[in-house]
Parts: structure tokens; C-alpha cells; sequence
């Protein structure tokens, strides 16, 4: 089936040197196919077998099991295994996290577990129903992420980002302008904007750890 590549990216972003294809656009072959299907075999297309984790007592399907980061993840994996490979097994197991997700948004914009606030996992979660969404065309996928950032623009200011939200929100800013490059709607620039405000300082940070050997050597002369 022929699919077309995703939206390029709007003014105001910078135009990409290539455009990527939604997630099933092009499917494994070889050696590539073997080593997916031996991890749809193994670990990844059966975890919630033997990991309660991410089995049905996950917060992420609406149990009173872990509600953090470890079902986001699961599906991060997942999603595009099961696509990939066209496995109806692994689309089915998907499919449960999806719905769930997309099924119980709260009416402030905000999804997931009500028992864990933290922005970190629902940065995660994020990229999933993206990619979700490419493989199958979910409706529900742009209003949730839409009133989500919305939610989160009011919010942020008053609850910032920390720990790993902070470290990572640049896994969030692709969402967005993923998001925006489907809807146009210049608020999410603002929001990408204000989680990079509030996100670690990458940039100086890996600066400051390349010249740290270069001022060593000098300190000792050589």
C-alpha cells in the first residue's frame, strides 16, 4: 500500500533535507525482518507476560500497578514492531495501550494515570501515539495531543519541568512540531518554546564536558 511521507515542516521551522514516511510505509525484508520477528518472539512480544510492569495491572491500562514511565516505554517499542512487521498479535497488545490512553483523557487536557502528574512519561506516551497514529490514522490521536499541549501551556509556568522532563523535553518538542506541522496552530511554538526554556542546557552542558580534558592537559603543562 502506497502511503504518502509525512507533512514538511511550516514556516516558521526550518525546512528538513528529507521527509520522513509514516511508520509502515516501508516494511523490513532480510536480515532486518529476521531480527524483528526474533524480538516479537522474545522479549518485546511477550514482556507483559512475565513482567507485571507492564502487564494489566499497569496504571497505563487503568490498574493499580506501575503508573510511570515503564508502560510509555513498553509502547514506544511496540507500537512500531507490531506495524512493522504487520503482526496482528502485537497490533492487538498495542492496540489495548492505545485505547486505554486515547479513551480516558481528563477534561483539563491532561491523559494517563491520575495518580502520577509527572510530565516525563507522557513525553514518552507522546512519540508512541504519534506513531500510532501514522500506522493506523486514529482519529483520536490529534485532539488529545491538541488539548494536552494546551493543558500543558497553561501549566507549566506554575509546575515546571523536573528530573527527567526536564533533561528530555526535546522528546516532547518533536511531538509538537509534529503536531504543528499537521494543525499550523502557532501556540504549540510557544509551548515548545517554554519546555525548552525550562530544559537542561544541552548545549553548554556537553561544551563544558569536551573542553574539561582540554583544560587538564593544560593545567598540568602539557
Amino acid at each position: 500500500m502506497h502511503r504518502a511521507p509525512l507533512p514538511q515542516n511550516q514556516s516558521p521551522l526550518l525546512p528538513a533535507a528529507f521527509r520522513a514516511l509514516p511508520l509502515g510505509a516501508v516494511r523490513p525484508r532480510g536480515w532486518l525482518r529476521d531480527q524483528l520477528r526474533i524480538q516479537a518472539n522474545g522479549l518485546t512480544g511477550r514482556l507483559d507476560e512475565i513482567w507485571p510492569d507492564v502487564g494489566l495491572r499497569s496504571g497505563w491500562l487503568g490498574g493499580d500497578g506501575e503508573a510511570w514511565e515503564r508502560g510509555p516505554y513498553y509502547c514506544d517499542g511496540l507500537v512500531p514492531l507490531a506495524h512493522l512487521l504487520d503482526d496482528e498479535r502485537l497490533k492487538a497488545k498495542a492496540q489495548k495501550w492505545m485505547d486505554w490512553t486515547l479513551n480516558h483523557a481528563q477534561p483539563n487536557g491532561m491523559f494517563g494515570p491520575a495518580c502520577n502528574r509527572d510530565w516525563w512519561p507522557r513525553m514518552i506516551m507522546l512519540k508512541a501515539l504519534a506513531q500510532h497514529e501514522e500506522a493506523t490514522g486514529d482519529a483520536r490521536v490529534l485532539p488529545l495531543m491538541t488539548a494536552y499541549f494546551r493543558h500543558q501551556l497553561r501549566t507549566l509556568p506554575a509546575r515546571p519541568l523536573q528530573d527527567w522532563g526536564h533533561a528530555r523535553a526535546a522528546d516532547e518538542i518533536l511531538t509538537i512540531h509534529w503536531l504543528y506541522n499537521r494543525s499550523g496552530e502557532a501556540w504549540l511554538l510557544d509551548l515548545a518554546a517554554e519546555l525548552f526554556r525550562q530544559s537542561a542546557d544541552w548545549a553548554n552542558l556537553q561544551g563544558q564536558y569536551a573542553l574539561e580534558p582540554l583544560v587538564a592537559l593544560l593545567a598540568h603543562g602539557e
